[in-house]
């Protein structure tokens, strides 16, 4: 009887031990939520040649006001992930899933990333247009993407609904001075920008966490001076298919298990 209390308690053991690693991140979301970034530092780690587009990784060290929460941050290693897609090779669409979706994607494409939110109705957050048809209630504001019908991507503030196969709202869109208040503290998010006729997606390398003061510190080491912030935190999911590796990363673990729940809209690409 003592052998089988034994391996009860070493099983509820190991599993509490893996789901702390699974969930790292995200009590680290929660204990750290009320604490932005003072400063950051990024350091070159890797640049990769991936044949259609290339990638860097950053290591990212950075300074805190509170004492404990430095401490606790000395515990991860963060990374910093910019990947270079020159657009004349690639034609984009909007990809609508259905709000309780299957996931289903092109077999052709070779990148994606999310970029909307359903509500708790399962209504488009932001305003869309989609093949003509309004399906986000909100009027739209400041920069705008847009995916004209030969699949090129354009990322303006004149975008005009009715000139354009989809139109995609870009809630945030932030120049490098800018405070970038609700970003400022530590969690999942990704970032656009347009720079030499290239399409440069900013995130966390995997899991790694980001924030507004290490896309700060990557804009000055690049010369960009503004970026379109898309949806990040609860939903991140991104892909990319490189010639040696794939680049790929959900912030919600097990997701295939229950993805009907959480189907955002993604920006697909492929090479033209």
């Amino acid at each position: 009887m003592k052998n089988f209390w034994k391996i009860i308690l070493i099983g509820v053991s190991s599993l509490i031990i893996i789901l702390f690693f699974i969930f790292r991140n995200h009590i680290r979301l929660y204990l750290c939520r009320s604490y932005a970034v003072s400063e950051s530092r990024l350091v070159l780690d890797e640049e990769i040649n991936e044949g259609n587009f290339s990638v860097e990784v950053y290591d990212v060290s950075r300074t805190f006001r509170n004492k404990w929460v430095a401490r606790y941050s000395y515990l991860f290693n963060d990374e910093l992930m910019a990947i270079y897609l020159p657009l004349n090779r690639y034609s984009f669409q909007n990809l609508v899933l259905d709000p309780m979706g299957k996931d289903e994607f092109n077999d052709k494409s070779t990148l994606r990333f999310n970029t909307l939110f359903f509500d708790s109705e399962f209504t488009s957050t932001s305003g869309l247009i989609d093949d003509e048809d309004v399906i986000g209630l909100k009027v739209p504001k400041k920069n705008r993407l847009a995916i004209d019908e030969q699949g090129n991507l354009i990322n303006s503030s004149l975008v005009q609904n009715g000139q354009y196969n989809d139109v995609l709202q870009a809630p945030f869109t932030l120049s490098l001075d800018q405070r970038g208040k609700g970003f400022r503290t530590l969690h999942y998010r990704q970032f656009l920008a347009v720079q030499n006729g290239q399409l440069i997606y900013i995130s966390g390398n995997g899991n790694s966490l980001i924030c507004w003061r290490d896309v700060q510190e990557f804009m000055k080491l690049k010369s960009i001076e503004k970026v379109v912030a898309l949806d990040g935190g609860a939903s991140l999911d991104y892909y990319f298919e490189g010639a040696e590796s794939t680049y790929s990363f959900s912030s919600i673990p097990f997701r295939r298990l229950w993805f009907n729940l959480n189907s955002p809209y993604y920006i697909e690409g492929k090479l033209k």
